[in-house]
């Protein structure tokens, strides 16, 4: 079972690694040794129900299964007697915490009762349960000489107890000899306040005691039977589950709703039963685990309605076991926690439960995450009725109110100098070197230090300025030479001046990069033939053929401007380096938390009335991967600002906390996923296999459901939707993958796979370990495969593991991006140039394909807009359906909402535009 997983190879193996040097040969031995004597902590009265204590009393008898003497201490509650095993210390206080009812252990005697306890019982290892709970494990871990080990299980927004605590926390926490969390939701959340190194150990339960389980016969009498667990208070929704069983039971006369659970809300619930005639409601109270596991065998569908705050929820993990379909609110904990296994769990959790109780996410799934729920199906019979209640629920639960102001600033408002700009980055960048890397990760945090050639106009997203470059180009009536006059009073942060060798070089490394150097955009500026500096501060492009997009590739953001002087000592020196021209310097960046920059003294840049820029004295890049952890940064006021865009939901919840103190500003997205088949990997080299993979996707479908809960919306091809380059829809749904008809599109790809000799294919998909919008997406991408037999493993990666598999060709099927700073075929066609040739670190397909190259060549050739779109719509043909190279999923929607005090600062249709924060500023609150 799990149980016996987690405690013999978990935590022991945990404080194994963890532990000093000095100690750890002894750990070792102990550890291999017939027989330990090993003490449980629990903040949470043992033996209460809850599922810390669940955790708990599953280890104990694990360990004492394989021979181990073990004593669980904890403060006693009420007149609760003591179990088997327990050491009672102290007396158990209840305080309100995390949205729920806490305890705390006080005494007098506390420090006298602990020392004889230890004195008396000689532990070799002591295992710790939220060892911060005062006062218990404190006072443990100040007397205790054995080694320690703790484990974290809380999950929610800011804590001001562990934020206000942290200096005296971070005493006891340098007493651990290693920590665990059970989840990255609580990985993440305990973190924030005390950083260091935590292994994930997800929580387990014996499948076989509650698959096992006898059901109560006199419940076995036709009805359909909904199911919660759990304490009854805010947090865990059990209001919500008794609407939306008021909405459901006058159309479904046979449903029971039965409560296994004891709380604060109980009176307010079953009055809401009495005033409303509610038939079939069991309140069972608080139930002993034999009848708890009875109670889950007995129902036909469990619910967890949770508001929030869960950073596991093993409930879900019983009722699976018990073979039970499971409608569970969308929440980070449930869905990174492990406890649904049938969607986003990992392999080894599923194959835990029993094979014939299993099925996988149906069609469903999509519309049912729309409304703010995720259902797991694994009865047929009961999959209608799961998602009419799922969507019940969520019509119960409260909906965004509105508000947040579209505006960036008032109108006429002056900007203000000072402050420092505190945003978010969930994301880390592979290098520091902006010619080299594709995301926004690196673009956010280190654009600041950099300036470009020429720039997007901050006031006017649409208009390019000049940036160290002194005025326009200069072009020559064939439009072979651009003639570009340079700013004289540039210097780079370590002092030196900038000339025009500096951008020569700059270029030189982008468009001819030397071999060894990688250099993405390199296909953007085919046409470039020579560059060259006939003075200090002049430099000339001579041009191969006249190019629509070239002066507005001037432009890129990711060309920042560097020094010739280190590139000649160096070619590399800037991926692990900063010295930029920009208006910020560089200060520190610590990884996994935190960028900072401060003002450039130095710097050239004047706004129109002559001000000295930046307006900042310096910003805060703070590194947040955790979803639900960037939005309660902005709600607590810790962050000001994120860039990349949030969710509907995010937004509606930020609407609904902060009325009065928020900006949002919205607008269509040059960004979207591309499924990519690695096409020198069997059996994706064979066409028809890549044609199945997007015939079998119904995007119209996806877009209607994925758009309420996602940052994804319109349906398009490889140029964006509504775009001067989009083709019209009719002739888009000519395109495999495109048809309105998804059932004959699924058929036909049942076919290509069976032709093909693989008509149960299965496959790892590659995905990056962002949640917006790479997770919806990928479930919702699976989904789709698997109505015609495809089995796709989600293969779920951090940003730079993601894009290392990436460039080395290290995967089968990958959820790409392609995201750019505007309309332009260059850009947006650049994935799909030759592997080997121009397409060289941004084609993660890696074919070679000399006619697709001709095609791209002769697009980017042709001055005529409508015969330049004629020629883009043969490639999307020939890319997407004739060769079904790769192709896009759905194209995104950027949602920004951030405090109102952040001015200066507009959205554009990309996050890679306007991120220098040359003209941003704070407004006084």
């Amino acid at each position: 079972m799990l149980g016996t997983r987690v405690v013999r190879a978990g935590w022991a193996q945990t404080l194994v690694e963890g532990a000093p040097n000095a100690r750890r040969h002894r750990l070792r031995l102990r550890l291999a040794s017939a027989r330990m004597k090993i003490g449980i902590v629990s903040p949470y009265a043992y033996p209460r129900p809850g599922g810390a204590n669940s955790y708990i009393r599953e280890s104990y008898q694990e360990l004492r299964r394989i021979g181990h003497d073990v004593r669980i201490i904890t403060a006693p509650w009420g007149d609760d007697p003591p179990a088997q095993d327990v050491i009672q210390i102290g007396q158990a206080i209840a305080v309100p915490y995390n949205g729920a009812v806490g305890r705390i252990t006080l005494s007098l005697r506390l420090e006298w009762l602990v020392s004889r306890m230890l004195e008396r019982e000689r532990f070799d290892i002591i295992h710790h349960h939220e060892p911060l709970v005062p006062f218990l494990s404190m006072q443990i871990l100040d007397s205790a000489r054995c080694p320690n080990v703790a484990t974290f299980h809380a999950f929610g927004g800011f804590s001001f107890s562990y934020w206000a605590g942290r200096v005296i926390g971070e005493r006891y926490m340098k007493r651990l000899d290693a920590r665990i969390a059970v989840s990255s939701a609580a990985r993440h959340f305990i973190s924030t306040y005390f950083p260091g190194d935590y292994r994930i150990i997800p929580n387990g339960v014996d499948v076989r005691f509650y698959a096992n389980a006898k059901p109560f016969p006199e419940y076995e009498d036709g009805k359909t039977n909904i199911l919660f667990v759990g304490r009854v208070e805010p947090r865990k929704g059990a209001m919500y589950l008794l609407r939306a069983y008021a909405k459901l039971k006058p159309r479904f006369p046979q449903l029971r709703l039965i409560f296994c659970s004891a709380g604060p809300q109980i009176g307010q619930m079953r009055r809401f039963v009495r005033q409303n005639g509610l038939g079939d409601v069991l309140f069972a109270g608080r139930v002993d685990d034999v009848d708890k596991a009875r109670f889950y065998k007995t129902a036909d569908i469990f619910c967890a309605p949770s508001t929030g705050q869960e950073s596991f929820g093993i409930v879900l993990l019983e009722a699976m076991a018990a073979g039970l379909p499971v409608v569970a609110s969308d929440i980070h904990g449930y869905k990174r926690g492990g406890g649904l296994p049938s969607t986003t769990g990992p392999t080894s959790q599923r194959s835990s439960l029993n094979s014939t109780k299993r099925s996988s996410v149906g069609r469903a799934c999509a519309r049912v995450r729309a409304e703010g729920v995720v259902l797991v199906v694994t009865y047929r019979r009961v999959a209608a009725l799961s998602l009419t209640f799922a969507l019940a629920l969520a019509a119960c639960s409260p909906k965004a109110t509105g508000g947040g102001s579209q505006t960036p600033a008032p109108a006429g408002e002056q900007p203000r100098p000072g402050g420092t700009l505190t945003f978010i980055v969930n994301a880390e960048p592979p290098s520091y070197d902006g010619h080299r890397e594709t995301t926004f990760a690196l673009l956010h945090p280190i654009a600041p230090h950099y300036s470009t050639l020429y720039k997007f106009d901050p006031s006017d997203l649409t208009k390019v300025i000049p940036d160290v470059a002194a005025a326009m180009p200069d072009v020559s009536s064939d439009k072979l030479t651009y003639t570009i006059k340079l700013r004289t009073d540039v210097k780079f942060h370590d002092g030196q001046k900038m000339t025009s060798d500096d951008v020569v070089a700059t270029y030189q490394k982008i468009i001819f990069p030397p071999t060894g150097v990688l250099s993405p955009r390199a296909g953007a500026y085919a046409a470039v033939d020579t560059i060259t500096n006939p003075a200090p501060d002049q430099l000339v492009f001579k041009l191969k053929y006249p190019s629509a997009s070239f002066a507005t590739n001037l432009a890129s953001p990711w060309n920042f401007i560097y020094s010739a002087a280190k590139l000649k000592t160096d070619i590399h020196w800037y991926e692990k380096n900063i010295d930029g021209t920009g208006p910020f310097i560089y200060v520190s960046n610590t990884k996994g938390a935190d960028w900072v920059g401060k003002k450039n003294p130095d710097y050239f840049g004047k706004d129109k009335s002559g001000t000295q820029l930046p307006y900042l004295d310096g910003y805060k890049a703070l590194v947040i991967t955790d979803a639900n952890a960037e939005v309660n940064a902005i709600r607590s006021k810790q962050a000001m600002i994120e860039f990349r865009g949030f969710t509907p939901q995010q937004r509606d919840d930020l609407s609904r906390a902060l009325p009065n103190d928020l900006a949002i500003q919205e607008a269509p997205w040059i960004c979207v996923n591309y499924i990519v088949p690695n096409t020198k990997v069997k059996p994706f080299d064979d066409v028809r296999v890549r044609q199945a993979l997007t015939l079998a996707i119904d995007r119209y479908a996806g877009s209607a459901s994925l758009q309420k809960i996602t940052i994804v919306k319109d349906v398009g091809g490889l140029m964006r939707p509504g775009g001067p380059f989009a083709q019209a829809d009719a002739d888009l749904q000519k395109i495999a993958g495109y048809s309105t008809d998804a059932a004959a599109a699924k058929t036909k790809a049942k076919q290509l796979l069976a032709d093909a000799g693989v008509p149960n294919l299965s496959f790892k998909f590659l995905n990056r370990n962002i949640t917006t919008p790479y997770e919806p997406v990928a479930l919702f991408v699976i989904d789709q495969w698997k109505q015609v037999g495809i089995t796709a493993t989600h293969d779920v990666k951090e940003t730079s593991a993601y894009q290392a598999d990436l460039r080395a060709g290290n995967f089968q099927v990958a959820l790409d991006f392609n995201c750019d700073f505007l309309d332009e075929p260059d850009l947006q066609l650049a994935k799909f140039w030759s592997a080997s040739g121009l397409g060289k670190g941004l084609n993660f397909a890696y074919y070679d394909d000399a006619d697709l190259d001709k095609m791209i060549d002769a697009q980017s050739r042709e001055t005529d807009p409508a015969k330049r779109k004629t020629l883009v719509a043969g490639i999307e043909k020939y890319a997407m359906d004739t060769k079904a190279y790769q192709y896009p999923v759905l194209w995104w929607y950027r949602i920004i909402p951030y405090l109102n005090v952040v001015r200066g600062w507009r959205i554009g249709s990309n996050h890679y535009t306007n991120q220098d924060l040359e003209t941003v500023w704070l407004a006084q609150k």
